[in-house]
């Protein structure tokens, strides 16, 4: 049963992205709004820096490359999922911060066949970023606390 709510709230968070990004594109791709750059709305379609290899770290990686990382990302994330759960490392945090990532790489692969680019729209602290990234930035953040949170269990049975 946990498998199939596991699916489903993939299914709603990939469709979520998608659908935002589907209005963003029809019908709010002329709308701007910003409040000092700190938080607002632009829509911009990335084509160039596709991810943080080439937004932060300048790497220049080439779209095909970043679709096969993708899928390397979700390879990983699906071995840390079985991994966690068998160390009985699988907590509420971890396993809400994997499910996160994993809605976010599905997203991001997604961005990169149909939209051969990350249609982004929320300005976020002088950033332009999309649910995708959020996804991505939650996950990574609750995944290491639940990390934390079972090594310190573990260490007290110990």
């Amino acid at each position: 049963m946990k498998g199939k709510r596991r699916s489903v709230a993939l299914l709603l968070m990939f469709s979520a992205d998608a659908a935002i990004k589907i209005v963003v594109s029809l019908f709010l791709s002329d709308i701007e709004y910003s409040y000092f750059d700190l938080i607002g709305f632009r829509a911009y379609l990335n084509k160039t820096q596709l991810s943080i290899f080439n937004n932060e770290l300048g790497l220049n990686i080439s779209t095909g490359i970043l679709i096969i990382i993708n899928v390397i990302m979700l390879i990983i994330l699906e071995y840390n999922i079985r991994v966690s759960k068998a160390q009985g490392a699988y907590n509420t945090l971890c396993r809400t911060g994997l499910l996160l990532l994993e809605a976010g790489a599905i997203c991001s692969l997604t961005d990169k066949i149909f939209w051969k680019g990350s249609l982004d729209y929320l300005i976020v602290l002088f950033k332009i970023v999309d649910l995708k990234d959020i996804y991505l930035f939650a996950g990574v953040i609750l995944a290491l606390a639940g990390l934390i949170q079972a090594a310190v269990a573990m260490r007290k049975t110990q």
